[in-house]
């Protein structure tokens, strides 16, 4: 987690230092407009497409993670199963009702892992968002805007 506050500072420190460079060497003479939209609407698509990254190395981790849980829990249950075996107990009653239990709790660790991950991957994404809309508003661009936001105009036909 720490890297990727890092990341995201060092892009931010990026940004900066392009927009001193720019205004640095931009030499402005009184009336004339130079317009850097198209740049600042760049930078902030960058930052989005960084957001993405990282959130697609979170999701890869969430499910690293959720397929070593499953390999351990199938490592134990065959334990358990072989000990079972070998005891020549019959496997029913609550004994069958444990086991299946205890699968039923597995799965459900797994799906907790890819869950928290799934989490973890839409808050990258909401936060990196968040950062190039407040990136586009500083610079005076309109931020991205969802489908809803834009009304009936999508809909209403052109010629």
């Amino acid at each position: 987690m720490g890297s990727n506050n890092k990341n995201s500072a060092s892009i931010q420190e990026g940004f900066k230092m392009i927009g001193n460079l720019t205004d640095m060497f931009s030499g402005k003479s009184p009336g004339t407009e130079i317009d850097y939209s198209g740049d600042h609407e760049e930078m902030a698509q960058m930052a989005e497409f960084d957001a993405r990254e990282r959130a697609l190395a979170e999701e890869k981790l969430a499910e690293k993670k959720a397929e070593d849980v499953h390999v351990k829990q199938e490592q134990d249950r065959s334990k358990r199963n072989t000990e079972w075996g070998q005891s020549g107990l019959a496997m029913s009653g609550s004994k069958e009702l444990v086991r299946e239990s205890r699968q039923l709790k597995d799965r459900q660790d797994e799906e907790d892992e890819l869950f928290e991950g799934d989490m973890e991957t839409r808050e990258t994404m909401d936060k990196g968002m968040r950062e190039a809309n407040l990136f586009r508003i500083s610079r005076g661009i309109a931020p991205t805007r969802s489908t809803l936001s834009l009304g009936s105009e999508p809909y209403k036909y052109r010629r």
